[in-house]
């Protein structure tokens, strides 16, 4: 299943898939196939995330609604 609340973040500030590849250090068709729901990502790479992100590991991975509130412009 696709990362709906890690793509809004990602897009909310601006960020490719791979200026945040590059960050995690994988390349950018493996990024897409863990954003889309093809690969999971690793522990190490979802607390990366978490730090590029500027969010907490529920928000990105847990929380539906964050995806909601990112798309009506709150935080």
């Amino acid at each position: 299943m696709p990362n709906r609340n890690l793509k809004a973040e990602r897009s909310r500030l601006g960020l490719t898939q791979k200026d945040v590849a590059d960050q995690l250090g994988i390349a950018v068709p493996t990024y897409s196939k863990k954003e889309n729901g093809k690969q999971d990502f690793t522990q190490k790479e979802m607390l990366e995330l978490c730090k590029i992100l500027n969010r907490t590991l529920d928000e990105l991975f847990y929380d539906f609604e964050l995806n909601a509130r990112v798309k009506q412009g709150g935080k």
